[in-house]
């Protein structure tokens, strides 16, 4: 496991982030200008075209007993910028870079080795946030430890980090622990909040559709709005995918494309039961679409945001999404498409 932990490796890691964030900034600028005359936003992406994998230089966090630890928050909303709205690949390179296995990667493993589906041993639906937890769920900022499982977020300060380790990963009920008074606990335990969703496609923790070509491949859909109360994320996705081995694989077929109709906003919660009302800020609202070529995937995050001690806005709205694949069998080319929605007061 690699450590990176002097002065030296610090300053080049901010000196790097600085850079990463100006891209952003540049990159965002350049992606406000692609819209068309109707003011929808369109990302076709040309056949054969590739994403360059992340750099080791990119900024990277400490790797400490195989759990990510951020200096502060400032470092962490960093490294989240570098990775949001990236495909696997990238991500998977991320990881290669700081010698470091997240929980995305180990629930794949995992769904490979039960021979499962993902979604059904997936713990935190957002993939760029599962990048950043361990495959205990936990990460670290300053010296606050987090852990992650499927309907609660735990915190403790790292000297009672052995506090987390009754509690199981994928436990849907929430754990009581030790407590040193009603007011001062040990293990602080908050409720991850999700969006509402129709319970008829829902996966759990965020809503999903699929269609077939045939009974072996297909395309699925997918949307949520999460508040893990660290991390808040609006994101939706499609994935062409073939069945093999008792489990769903990512395929390339000749297109797919994600159609989105949104609003989005970060709130402030107000403290106050009968005083000012909630604070709206950062309101995204539109249309989107984005079309690759050879591809297996488009993935698109609206809006996120970081926080400590609760102080995470959190992200309300709704999200409208259209799936579309096509794929050519036996010289028969076929397009399926379906649709989701989720909503977040």
């Amino acid at each position: 496991m690699q450590y990176i932990t002097s002065k030296s490796s610090k300053l080049a890691s901010m000196i790097t982030s600085r850079t990463a964030i100006a891209s952003l900034v540049l990159g965002f600028l350049a992606f406000a200008v692609g819209c068309d005359s109707t003011g929808v936003i369109t990302e076709p992406i040309a056949p054969q075209s590739k994403e360059a994998t992340v750099s080791p230089a990119t900024i990277q966090p400490s790797v400490i007993d195989g759990r990510i630890v951020f200096d502060d928050t400032d470092e962490f909303r960093v490294f989240m910028a570098s990775i949001i709205n990236r495909s696997d690949t990238y991500l998977d390179s991320v990881e290669t870079a700081i010698d470091f296995m997240s929980l995305r990667s180990d629930t794949d493993r995992l769904a490979e080795e039960l021979e499962k589906d993902v979604d059904e041993l997936e713990v935190v639906e957002d993939p760029f946030f599962a990048t950043v937890l361990n495959p205990e769920g936990e990460f670290q900022v300053e010296d606050m430890i987090y852990k992650i499982t499927k309907n609660y977020v735990y915190r403790v300060r790292e000297e009672n980090v052995d506090h987390l380790n009754p509690i199981s990963l994928r436990n849907h009920e929430q754990v009581v622990l030790t407590q040193k008074t009603a007011h001062d606990p040990i293990v602080e335990t908050f409720e991850v909040e999700r969006a509402s969703m129709e319970p008829a496609k829902t996966s759990g923790s965020r809503d999903s559709c699929t269609s077939y070509f045939n009974g072996r491949r297909r395309i699925k859909g997918q949307a949520w709005i999460s508040y893990w109360h660290v991390f808040a994320s609006a994101t939706s996705e499609i994935e062409s995918q073939r069945k093999s081995w008792g489990r769903w694989w990512r395929t390339n077929i000749n297109w797919v494309r994600l159609d989105m109709d949104y609003s989005v906003a970060r709130v402030i919660k107000s403290p106050y039961p009968y005083g000012p009302p909630d604070l709206v800020i950062n309101l995204v609202e539109g249309s989107f679409t984005k079309t690759k070529y050879s591809a297996s995937e488009v993935r698109k995050n609206l809006d996120w945001n970081v926080g400590i001690n609760q102080k995470a806005d959190k992200i309300k709205g709704w999200i409208s999404s259209t799936y579309t694949g096509n794929r050519t069998d036996d010289n028969i080319t076929r397009t399926r498409s379906c649709s989701t929605y989720v909503s977040r007061k």
